[in-house]
């Protein structure tokens, strides 16, 4: 009894020391740390890419700055996505990030959405649409999304006036949420944010010119691989250019509709 019961443990052992080796035999996912505005994209460019190689990609959104401050605190990401070049120039300050392997990928625009069943007027100036009601936008101090508005607003001369009806969101994903919701009067998000809700609807264009160009730009983090410089050549070619540019998404080199 004793000696079968050594045997079936000896067995156990063994069958457990099998899949442990198996297990570390098996590559990491690549993890591609983004910006939450172009998570949604970057799932559809990862499948396509999948989908042809043999590779495993995980996409972890949150916002720039988040990411950014996770990866110099020692987040395992192999590729950061910023939608502000200063986060890219925070992880190169802290040599986590090299000049030559920063990439630009896309561009966008902002523009003020409202719930989708809100009463409005279609025709009504950006000044005046701002003018009542709470406004919700991205963090203004460090959050992409919510630095680009800040900097319209103040170049509109309008930030005073709308400072105090400010709701600031962690996010870009949940300042879009919140507009989706009715929580709020009104929401200033990425173009490409507006277009893609079903419950909210564009109500104003922000003027391009009125704030930085919004540049989304790729870096390798860390050690270069094979497999993660087949990913950043993808991105970088046509075929997901096509996939970019169906999301809304522009390309860095074509300057962006100045019309109001």
């Amino acid at each position: 009894m004793v000696s079968r019961l050594l045997r079936i443990l000896g067995v156990l052992a063994g069958t457990l020391l099998v899949s442990q080796a198996s297990l570390s035999a098996e590559p990491r996912p690549l993890l591609v740390f983004t910006a939450a505005s172009a998570a949604a994209v970057l799932e559809d460019a990862a499948a396509d890419y999948m989908a042809l190689n043999d590779v495993a990609i995980v996409i972890v959104p949150a916002s720039s700055s988040v990411l950014a401050r996770q990866i110099v605190n020692g987040a395992p990401a192999n590729l950061y996505i910023s939608a502000n070049p200063g986060w890219m120039d925070y992880l190169q300050d802290n040599a986590l990030v090299m000049e030559t392997d920063r990439f630009p990928i896309f561009s966008n625009s902002l523009v003020v959405v409202v719930p989708a069943n809100a009463d409005f007027d279609p025709g009504e100036p950006l000044a005046t649409r701002l003018s009542k009601g709470r406004i919700a936008i991205c963090q203004p101090e460090h959050v992409p999304c919510g630095v680009y508005a800040r900097q319209a607003l103040g170049n509109l001369g309008l930030w005073e006036s709308i400072e105090p009806r400010i709701v600031a969101a962690a996010n870009a994903r949940t300042t879009l949420a919140w507009a989706e919701r009715g929580e709020v009067d009104a929401a200033i998000v990425y173009a490409t944010d507006g277009a893609a809700s079903k419950k909210t609807i564009v109500a104003n264009a922000i003027p391009p010119a009125s704030h930085e160009s919004i540049e989304y730009q790729g870096a390798i983090i860390g050690k270069n691989t094979p497999e993660i410089s087949g990913f950043v050549d993808f991105l970088r070619s046509s075929e997901a250019a096509e996939t970019f540019l169906a999301a809304g998404f522009l390309p860095i080199d074509i300057p962006n509709d100045t019309t109001p």
